[in-house]
């Protein structure tokens, strides 16, 4: 399932296969992943798994997060990056996005986020991230023009189901524009829900997430709308999962890791960490105007 781990460019282990082999795929290639499940199953654990396999692997000059947790206390050991990992927009202190509002103006400053940086890759005559950094690696493209390396940037989503509960079409919209277009310039989604209902996973998502992890599910309902079929309601144990890719549905048993772990993780990345300047998100453009916010 899995190729080589040197050859990934955003390698997360997600479980264990049937053979007891582990389990690791690139983010760049699903490109985002949709995870689902009933309450303590095991998908904010999966969740945490992902992350900490992405800080482990990446510098932070090659990888930033966007983390938001509208239930205040799954991400919050992760504030501890917020100088170094984490994408935030200009004047926030926090790393870890709790306010939904807050939330909502940052995917929308992602958005442009992305735009701009279709148009480095236009004006370098690139068709994706990986060819552009290339490019910028190599010396091809003049940095004295406004070019310079792109982090990939990974948008950490815990229960985007309260978010789309407030603000509907407003946060579908960005995250839509994301996930049609994000993969070519290194933007990407992974969204937790346990409420993978029409309103939440709308027609619009649905089809550009199609990478997913279900947990047990609370009936086979939910479960048909997730994966398109009904195993994932007869799961038993906690972690269990079926992952959903490729027109293939494979049981895996989910990873995790301990709350002490990653905060050892967080603390050895800070006591190494030599880049200090958070990643600044751009302006919007709202109601005709141009702003900061603050």
């Amino acid at each position: 399932m899995s190729p080589k781990y040197e050859e990934e460019i955003l390698p997360i282990i997600i479980g264990r296969d049937s053979y007891n082999n582990d389990v690791i795929i690139d983010l760049c290639r699903l490109p985002h992943l949709l995870i689902s499940g009933a309450s303590g199953t095991g998908k904010t654990g999966c969740l945490n798994s992902i992350i900490t396999s992405l800080l482990c692997k990446k510098q932070s000059s090659e990888l930033k997060f966007v983390f938001i947790d509208p239930k205040i206390v799954e991400l919050y050991p992760y504030n501890e990056l917020n100088k170094s990992f984490i994408a935030q927009l200009e004047g926030e202190e926090d790393g870890v996005i709790t306010d939904c509002d807050t939330a909502k103006r940052t995917l929308d400053s992602l958005k442009e986020e992305m735009d701009s940086r279709f148009l480095l890759l236009h004006k370098a005559n690139v068709k994706s991230i990986v060819e552009y950094n290339d490019k910028c690696a190599k010396g091809l493209i003049s940095l004295d023009e406004g070019h310079s390396p792109m982090p990939y940037i990974v948008i950490a989503i815990d229960e985007f189901a309260d978010l789309m509960c407030m603000f509907g079409e407003a946060i579908e919209h960005p995250l839509f524009r994301i996930a049609t277009l994000g993969r070519c310039v290194g933007i990407h989604l992974v969204l937790t829900t346990m409420r993978p209902s029409e309103n939440v996973i709308t027609d619009y998502l649905k089809p550009n997430l199609p990478a997913r992890i279900a947990f047990r599910m609370n009936n086979c309902d939910d479960s048909i709308r997730l994966i398109d079929c009904e195993s994932a309601a007869y799961l038993k144990s906690r972690s269990d999962m079926l992952f959903s890719y490729s027109n293939s549905i494979n049981y895996l048993k989910g990873a995790f890791i301990e709350s002490h772990e990653v905060e050892s993780i967080i603390k050895c990345i800070n006591a190494r960490q030599k880049d200090y300047q958070p990643y600044i998100l751009p302006c919007v453009h709202d109601d005709n105007k141009y702003s900061c916010f603050p």
